[in-house]
C-alpha cells in the first residue's frame, strides 16, 4: 500500500504551496512613452527588495508577453513581523518605470510560509515609506475579502472557481512608464536664420549699413538741408577742437605767435 502512494508524494508535497502561495503579474501596456512594449530589451527585469538584511531579494525577467511574473510568493521564515514590505522596482535600459510598495502578510491560516499580498501602492523615491499613492491591488483593495481571487490593476476582483483554488491569490497590475532614458543629446541642425541671433553679426550689419549707406544718403539729401547740416558741424564743439589741434600741429596760433618748444614768443 505504501509503495502505491510513493509516486504521489511529490504531488502531495506541492499542495500546501499551491494553496497558500500568491502570484503577482505585472503587465506593461502601450503608452505615450512606450508605444510598443515588445521593444523593451531582454535585460528588463523586476526586483522585490526588502529592508531586512536576512530577507533575500527576488528578481524575475521580462517574458515574451510583455509581463513580469512573480509566482509562489511566500512570507520569509526569518521575518519577525507578521507583515513584510517590499520595494518593487522595474529596471530597463531604455525607460524609467514607477516604483511600488508590496506588503505581504501570512495567509491560509497555516504556518507553512503561506502568504497573501495585502496591498500594492505606488511609492515615490526620496519620500517617506508611508507616503504612498492609491492602492492598485491586493487583499486590501477587495475590502478585506478572503484570498483566492484574481485582482486587476483597477482593484476589482472575481472569485476563482473550484475549491482547489480557495487559497490561491493572483494580483495583476499595470506598470506605469515615467520617461524614456536619453543617453545622447541630439545635435541641432544648421539653421541660417540662427545666424541673425548672433549679436556680433547684428553689430557688423549695422556698421556696414552706416558705412555704405550714409554717403548715399548725403548725396541724395536736399541741398539746403545739407548746407545747414554742414554749418552745424562747423559750429559744433567738435569743430573748435579740431581747429585747435590743427593749429598746435602747425606750431603757429591764429595770432601769428610761434608756440613751438624752445622758440619763445616770437612773431614772424
Amino acid at each position: 500500500m505504501l509503495l502505491l502512494l510513493l509516486p504521489l508524494l511529490p504531488l502531495l508535497a506541492t499542495i500546501p504551496h499551491l494553496c497558500s502561495a500568491a502570484s503577482l503579474i505585472i503587465s506593461i501596456p502601450p503608452s505615450t512613452q512606450l508605444p510598443n512594449p515588445n521593444a523593451l530589451p531582454p535585460s528588463t527585469h523586476a526586483t522585490l527588495l526588502s529592508g531586512v538584511a536576512q530577507v533575500p531579494r527576488i528578481s524575475t525577467p521580462l517574458t515574451a508577453r510583455s509581463t513580469i511574473e512573480f509566482h509562489n510568493l511566500t512570507r520569509p521564515a526569518s521575518s519577525d513581523s507578521s507583515a513584510q514590505s517590499y520595494l518593487l522596482t522595474i529596471s530597463a535600459l531604455s525607460h524609467v518605470f514607477a516604483c511600488y510598495r508590496v506588503d505581504i502578510i501570512p495567509g491560509g491560516g497555516s504556518a507553512d510560509g503561506g502568504a497573501v499580498i495585502e496591498g500594492i501602492w505606488e511609492t515615490y523615491p526620496g519620500s517617506a515609506w508611508s507616503d504612498r499613492g492609491p492602492i492598485l491591488g491586493g487583499k486590501a483593495a477587495q475590502g478585506g475579502g478572503a484570498s483566492g481571487s484574481v485582482v486587476n490593476s483597477a482593484g476589482s476582483s472575481s472569485k476563482g472557481p473550484g475549491p482547489e483554488r480557495e487559497q490561491e491569490q493572483i494580483v495583476r497590475i499595470d506598470a506605469k512608464v515615467l520617461s524614456r532614458r536619453d543617453f545622447y543629446e541630439q545635435r541641432a541642425g544648421f539653421n541660417p536664420l540662427g545666424l541673425l541671433m548672433n549679436p556680433m553679426v547684428l553689430l557688423g550689419a549695422v556698421a556696414m549699413a552706416i558705412t555704405f549707406g550714409m554717403p548715399y544718403l548725403m548725396d541724395n539729401i536736399d541741398p539746403d538741408l545739407k548746407a545747414e547740416f554742414q554749418e552745424q558741424q562747423k559750429n559744433g564743439p567738435l569743430a573748435g577742437m579740431h581747429s585747435a589741434l590743427q593749429a598746435a600741429a602747425s606750431g603757429v596760433s591764429s595770432s601769428g605767435v610761434d608756440l613751438r618748444e624752445g622758440g619763445g614768443a616770437r612773431r614772424r
